[in-house]
């Protein structure tokens, strides 16, 4: 009877356990690929959903509320024992500031954000985890902050200084295309952070002022004082 060389068998089960080990890699592999695609799935059907209608019933929160994790965590719970299913966030408040770390250029440029939410995407998805519609709040015209960077972007006087409410708040002129796009920008850049609405508000002309003193760059009626 031939005997056989133990060099040889060690080796036979050297490369069987090898192989083993392969394989059992493999499947772990597999398993964490399978992990990672349910999550990425799971992500997607939270920020990429096709909206439906939805009747919101909601909260508003301003940006430091909002920003707080454990304000959150009580506020997914009053809404989850409730009839409510929505919240609203500031993102442009009275002050005129954008309330995130915003990557628009022209808001970089003209340091007009202040980022009050911190990690926004986390804000984000910590309600929408909780199947809640996250609305935007932007103000529009009334925005003392770009009227500070950007000056001649403002509701002047007849003087030639700028217009304020009677709570001395300075306001862009909505005249302006300039101050649509900016606006715009920052709704665009919202809706690509994951907020599923933008509420616009104060998007319209002053009211609360004495509006009569209030200049206009692209009105008729403006253009017609001047000329006379």
């Amino acid at each position: 009877m031939r005997e056989h060389n133990p060099f040889f068998l060690i080796a036979i089960l050297a490369v069987f356990a090898v192989g083993v080990s392969v394989i059992n890699f493999g499947q772990d592999v597999i398993y964490e690929i399978e992990d990672y695609d349910a999550a990425i799935s799971k992500h997607a059907s939270l920020d990429d959903a096709p909206l439906r209608p939805i009747y919101a019933k909601g909260l508003y929160l301003t940006a430091s509320s909002a920003a707080q994790a454990k304000k959150r965590a009580e506020i997914i719970r009053l809404i989850g024992s409730t009839e409510l299913n929505a919240v609203v966030i500031d993102i442009k408040d009275f002050s005129g500031y954008i309330l995130y770390d915003s990557s628009l250029p022209l808001a970089n440029a003209l340091h007009t954000d202040r980022d009050v939410l911190k990690n926004i995407r986390s804000v984000i998805r910590d309600f929408k985890k909780a199947h809640i519609y996250v609305i935007a709040r932007q103000t529009v015209f009334q925005d003392p902050a770009l009227v500070t960077a950007k000056p001649e972007w403002a509701i002047r006087r007849s003087d030639g200084s700028v217009w304020r409410d009677y709570k001395g708040l300075a306001w862009v002129d909505p005249t302006k295309k300039e101050v649509w796009d900016y606006n715009i920008a920052i709704a665009k850049e919202a809706a690509r952070l994951g907020f599923n609405e933008i509420n616009f508000d104060y998007v319209r002309f002053p009211s609360d002022g004495n509006i009569r003193q209030a200049v206009y760059s692209n009105l008729e009626e403006n253009k017609t004082k001047t000329m006379t």
